[in-house]
């Protein structure tokens, strides 16, 4: 197999404030929280939800889409890829971030 595809389809909600980074260029970056739920019941029935929190960030056009119409609470459907993204602590130990680059987001309400 030669085509590894690397991509994400999710929806959820922003539980976070977006914040949005201008450059001097006029390019524009959106980074959030995002958090999508799955729910199933155990084998006695009982219901449960299990919540997971994802970090994204969109550039271009789809920052400027979280800018003007999406705040904390707003239901989206991302697609995307997974990105590392690596950073050093102030110790100097090099970690990575896993993050989704979303390429395009759809608001299913604000």
């Amino acid at each position: 197999m030669n085509n590894f595809v690397n991509k994400v389809t999710m929806t959820g909600s922003i539980s976070t404030q977006p914040h949005i980074i201008h450059f001097g260029n006029g390019k524009k970056i959106a980074r959030f929280q995002f958090a999508t739920q799955e729910k199933y019941a155990s084998s006695n029935g009982t219901p449960h939800t299990v919540t997971s929190w994802h970090s994204v960030f969109a550039w271009g056009k789809e920052a400027a889409v979280i800018e003007l119409t999406a705040s904390r609470g707003a239901k989206l459907a991302i697609e995307g890829m997974l990105v590392n993204r690596p950073y050093e602590t102030p110790e100097g130990e090099k970690r990575y971030k896993t993050e989704i680059r979303a390429n395009k987001i759809v608001v299913l309400d604000a």
